[in-house]
């Protein structure tokens, strides 16, 4: 099945299958989630590329024109004049849209998996249900 769908639903499908990358489930549902995230992996890093890309170029710079580190987690401000200008930048990212060949998932095979799917997970994983 081919569908195209927004980058930030690859992302929200990929912290679905990282949540549950331990879960004991039946090899085929296993198999199907692999194959739908080995499919996104590659708008994935592109998303990952794209946002880091976009905030360090609105991020505060020191003198010599590098961005600015907060702490130890590499927390950056971003710088004050341009919020908003990031703002729509990161959100036109998140609307950017990409084509997915797959084999749904059913929700059978959710069902009878043994996965507890949170409420907040379903937005993260609707658009693979068949």
């Amino acid at each position: 099945m081919e569908k195209i769908i927004k980058i930030q639903d690859a992302i929200n499908f990929s912290q679905f299958a990282k949540a549950h990358e331990d879960d004991n489930i039946p090899f085929s549902l296993a198999h199907r989630i692999y194959k739908i995230y080995i499919s996104l992996i590659n708008d994935i890093e592109f998303y990952y590329t794209k946002q880091k890309g976009i905030i360090e170029q609105f991020a505060q710079k020191n003198e010599l024109g590098e961005v600015v580190h907060n702490d130890e987690q590499g927390t950056i401000s971003l710088n004050p004049d341009t919020i908003e200008e990031c703002k729509k930048a990161l959100d036109e990212l998140e609307e950017l849209e990409v084509t997915l060949d797959f084999v749904p998932i059913t929700e059978e095979e959710l069902s009878n998996c043994g996965i507890k799917v949170k409420l907040s997970e379903m937005a993260a994983i609707e658009q693979f249900i068949a």
